[in-house]
This record gives structure tokens, C-alpha cells and sequence, in this order.
């Protein structure tokens, strides 16, 4: 349905010092994970594919918005390269020997589902409003202008975020302790928009 262009922004929440400690070439071993809200117990597992991979926590924690990479895009070399690509660009930052990866967990489904939806103006978020009186109108595409035909509409104003990924990176805070070290948020971009007028219709582009 969408073929995708990939950007990539780092975010670095913690600067390490030259001397941190690393994961690189280490026993399994038991740590806690803290968070702003829990501590959990997370297994730093002993070995990784290569030193272009990174570690991953154990026990595995899905994405809070997992899932929704395969609705939003179409092929499978675009899921794959969207979350590959990211990573690459994430060791320009945060590197494979001082962080561990873990898939997002703050950025849930209804937050992102929310940011790629169309904004809503005029009798559209007069509507949305009335159904729902706690509707936040969060869409970052853009509206339809509500004037025109439904091709017209559009034409002039097409769906171009087509995704958003979050990836968070953990690093060690002292020696039985990690924690959040930095995000890298991923957004995948239309570079043709299809769509349907009605449900069954033929796909315009």
C-alpha cells in the first residue's frame, strides 16, 4: 500500500563518560531495570551475533505498539530495512558495546495511532467531538479540505507520515543497575499515497 522513506532522529537522554563500563565480552548476569514508575529484574544475556549487534534485555518486553509496522507498511523489505536502518543509525550514538536495545515502551499503540491520523477541522472534529468528549485531535497529517471530490481532496492533500517506531537503548547505571540511556524515534514516509474513495473501490494513487 505505502512505500516508505526512512529518517531517524537520536536522542541522547544520558552522556557516558569515557569509562563507563561495558557489556562486551561478560557473564550472563542478573541486573535490575529501573524505570520512572517500576525496578524489574532483566538478564543481560552473555553473548551477542557480533559487535554490530546489539544485546538484548531478557525476559523480552514487546513494543507497546507493536504490531501496528505491518499495518502501516507495505512490503516486507520496508519493515525490515525501517527497523534495521534505524539501528544502523543509532551506533552513530549509542554504541553496541555500552548500551542494550530493547523495543519501545513508551510510545503506545492509541499515542501513535493518534499522531498518524489526519487533523480534524470544521464538521470532522465537530463530529469527533460529539462521539467522543475526550477526543484529542493529535493527527500530524493533514486534513481534508472538505471542499471538492473525494480524488480532489486527496490529491491536494495527501497521507505522507505513514509510520512512527520508537527504540530505546539502556545503559548501565552502576554495577547491578541499567536504565533508559536514550530513544531513537523512526518515521517512515509516504512517497505515494494510495487510497480508496469508498470500501471496495479500485486504489488511486
Amino acid at each position: 500500500m505505502k512505500k516508505a522513506l526512512i529518517l531517524a532522529a537520536a536522542a541522547s537522554m544520558l552522556m557516558l563518560s569515557a569509562c563507563a563500563p561495558n557489556f562486551k565480552g561478560e557473564e550472563e548476569q542478573e541486573m535490575v531495570q529501573k524505570t520512572n514508575k517500576s525496578k524489574e529484574k532483566a538478564i543481560i544475556p552473555k553473548y551477542n551475533i557480533s559487535d554490530s549487534y546489539y544485546k538484548m534485555v531478557i525476559p523480552f518486553k514487546a513494543g507497546k505498539a507493536r504490531g501496528l509496522t505491518t499495518d502501516r507498511l507495505n512490503t516486507r523489505l520496508d519493515i525490515d530495512e525501517f527497523e534495521t536502518g534505524m539501528m544502523r543509525l543509532a551506533q552513530d550514538s549509542f554504541s553496541t558495546k555500552d548500551y542494550l536495545f530493547q523495543e519501545g515502551q513508551y510510545l503506545d499503540e492509541d499515542t501513535i495511532t493518534n499522531w498518524l491520523a489526519r487533523k480534524k477541522t470544521g464538521n470532522d472534529l465537530k463530529k469527533a467531538e460529539k462521539k467522543d468528549k475526550n477526543f484529542k485531535n493529535l493527527g500530524l497529517n493533514p486534513p481534508l479540505s472538505g471542499s471538492g471530490s473525494q480524488e480532489k481532496q486527496n490529491e491536494e492533500s495527501p497521507v505522507y507520515l505513514a509510520h512512527m517506531l520508537e527504540h530505546d537503548y539502556l545503559v548501565r547505571k552502576d554495577k547491578d543497575t541499567i536504565e533508559l540511556g536514550g530513544v531513537v524515534i523512526g518515521l517512515a514516509l509516504n512517497s505515494v499515497y494510495y487510497y480508496r474513495e469508498n470500501v471496495g473501490d479500485p486504489q488511486k494513487k
